[in-house]
Formats: structure tokens, sequence, C-alpha cells
């Protein structure tokens, strides 16, 4: 509480100083203007390494890249039209100043006479082609066609991996032109290959599907889950042989498209923040799940969960020792995090089509990264 205290009772002096008289001057002294890039700049790093909301963090991120480009006035706005004052508010509730939350009150009331509309600077179809080129290239943002905090947030990393960049707007033609060069290999090319390779690195395109989606005729957790008809008949195999052995396995996910996984991402980002579920859940168009050849399989002895105790029962046993049998592999094994990019999944299961290529993979427990790198 007394970081976040002391970066936002920062921030409020620094803009009161910008704002000191009536007429805000925006040709300020280079040293002043150096001054406080620098002053936004240390405060963002701050974030980086200390344990700052991420909501708050988004804001700054936005702030750092429109005083890049000089532009105080922009800055003000900026802070006006995400309702800062308010979020301050709320810091500010269980150590309330007199003082700042005199300044607050005066900003939010317009006192300051801020009338920009940052969203009119840039075309919105600009946008939306800047969201899907961050989305492609690895940085989740909503597609919204509107320069919000996120976006702003995933242009700064961007910028920040590609120092060479010129310029710190928010959109230019050398940011757009690298963010091309940069996901030229990141679209799958061929998606329909049996072996087609989806994770961090290499995305689907948000229109594709898979040829032929069928309803999976198996035991299942809530009774809708299809999956692609290419795994359909080796997964129901798969399923009533586990039976015969005493073992009753349940498909809890299957084919889900662009769409769908864009919503359950959202959603795990809004329960536990973005680094979090990016361990577990894939970005838009970077889920096997959107090709139909993965499925996630659970069991009654852990009430139908998706959980890492999964490989504590029986029907994990069964899985680990006869899935290469049909075709699947455990696609995101323990200790492979640095390889898959995504964290142990017990549950995760992927068609490779080759029974020959599963147990191989299975048995020199590997990742299908490494399997396909060294074949």
């Amino acid at each position: 509480m007394k970081k976040i205290f002391g970066l936002i009772t920062s921030l409020i002096l620094a803009f009161t100083l910008i704002h000191a008289d009536s007429n805000v001057n925006t040709d300020r002294s280079d040293s002043y203007t150096l001054w406080m890039n620098q002053k936004m700049v240390t405060i963002y790093e701050q974030f980086l390494t200390d344990s700052i909301t991420e909501e708050t963090s988004i804001y700054f991120s936005s702030l750092v890249e429109i005083l890049r480009e000089k532009d105080v006035d922009g800055a003000i706005d900026f802070l006006s039209e995400l309702n800062i004052p308010y979020a301050i508010n709320q810091v500010f509730v269980d150590r309330p100043d007199s003082k700042l939350m005199d300044a607050n009150i005066k900003f939010y009331n317009g006192e300051w006479g801020v009338k920009l509309d940052v969203q009119e600077k840039i075309h919105k179809e600009m946008i939306l082609n800047l969201q899907e080129s961050l989305k492609i290239a690895g940085f989740y943002v909503p597609r919204n066609g509107l320069l919000t905090a996120e976006t702003n947030r995933a242009v700064l990393r961007f910028r920040m991996f590609h120092p060479g960049l010129s310029g710190g707007k928010a959109v230019d033609t050398d940011l757009i032109e690298t963010l091309k060069e940069y996901n030229r290999d990141r679209i799958i090319a061929e998606p329909l290959e049996m072996l087609v390779l989806v994770n961090k690195k290499t995305n689907l395109a948000a229109r594709f599907k898979p040829e032929s989606i069928v309803h999976a005729d198996v035991t299942q957790k809530y009774g809708n889950t299809s999956v692609s008809d290419v795994i359909h008949s080796d997964l129901k195999r798969m399923f009533e042989d586990a039976r015969k052995a005493g073992h009753i396995l349940y498909l809890s996910s299957g084919y889900r498209d662009y769409d769908f996984q864009e919503s359950l991402f959202s959603q795990g980002v809004r329960k536990n923040g973005y680094a979090y579920t990016n361990r577990f859940i894939a970005v838009p168009g970077q889920s096997e799940h959107q090709t139909g050849l993965a499925v996630d399989i659970t069991a009654k002895s852990v009430s139908l969960g998706l959980t890492a105790t999964f490989d504590g029962t029986k029907e994990y046993e069964w899985l680990m020792e006869h899935a290469y049998e049909y075709g699947f592999i455990l696609r995101y094994p323990e200790g492979k995090e640095a390889i898959t990019g995504y964290g142990y999944e017990p549950w995760h299961y992927r068609y490779v089509g080759s029974a020959t290529i599963a147990r191989y993979i299975m048995e020199e427990e590997i990742t299908l990264e490494e399997y396909l790198k060294s074949h």
C-alpha cells in the first residue's frame, strides 16, 4: 500500500506542477520535458519490479507512450479518459490526504479544462489492424479499434523488445512494418497437417476451422463437446477400452473456436491476472483446441476437474500406459514449460495420428516441439 501511495503521489505532484497555472504551455524546454519523461519512466520501471496492481500499471504504460511524444496535454487527457481520479480515490480510502484529495477532485471536476479526445487521433481501421498484429505477435489485446490502455501497453512491450524502432507514437509506419515482418513466419501455413505445431510462437488464423467437426460420442462432462472427425474414431476406441479396463474417462473439452478461446482467456485474466492465465490458457489463435485435435480428459476421482492431482489417479495411469496406442500424447508434460510455454497439464492430450510417433514421444518423455525439431 505504501508503494502504491508513493507512486501515485509522485504522479499527482508531477501533473500538478504541469498545471500550476491556468495556461498549460506544451512548448516547454528540452530539459523540463526530459525530466518529465525520466520521472514517468522511472515510475514505470518500479511497476515492472514491484507488486503493483495490473490496472494501475496499464495506466502508467500508456502514459509513458504519450509522454515520449512530448504531449503533456495528451497525457492529462488520457488520465481523464481512463477515469484515473476514481481509481486514485479507491487507493486513498484507507489513507486520505486532504490536499491530494482536493487536487484530485479539481481534476475530476474538469477544472483543468481537458477537452482533447485521444481516440480521434488515429483512424479506427488502423487500430484494428494494429491489434490483430499484436495478437499474432503474442500480445493479448481486445480487438475493438480503440487505442485502449491494453493496446498501448502491448505496443510499449513490443517496442522494448525492438529498441531500433523509431519514434514513440502508438501507431506509426515503422511499427506496423516491423510487426508485419515479425509475424511473417508466425501464421501457420498448413493448419490441417496432422502434426501441426500450435504454440506461443505460431498462430492459427482467427478464421481457421477444421474441415469437419463432429459431436464426440464418448462420456462427457458437459455433454455438448465436439472434436475434429479426424480423431473421433480413435478417441472413441480409447474411451471404450478404458471403460473395459475399469476406468471411466470424461471428455471435458475438445474443439474450441477462436471466439470461444478469447472469451475463456479474458475470463482467466479477470480472475487470475494475465501472467498466471498465460501459463495455462492459450491466447486466441495459439490454442491446440482450435485445431480440433486436442482434448482435455478428466475423471470422477478428481470431481471432473482439470487439476494437477489427476496424475495421481488410476485413470491417468492407464492413459500414460495406453494413450499412444490410439495416437494421443500428453501434450504438456511436467518440467517442460520452458519448451512448451505452458505449465504441467496432466489432463491435456493431443492427437498426432500415428501410434508409432505417439509411442516414441511418450517413451522418450519429450514434447511435440522436441520431436518436430529432430525429425
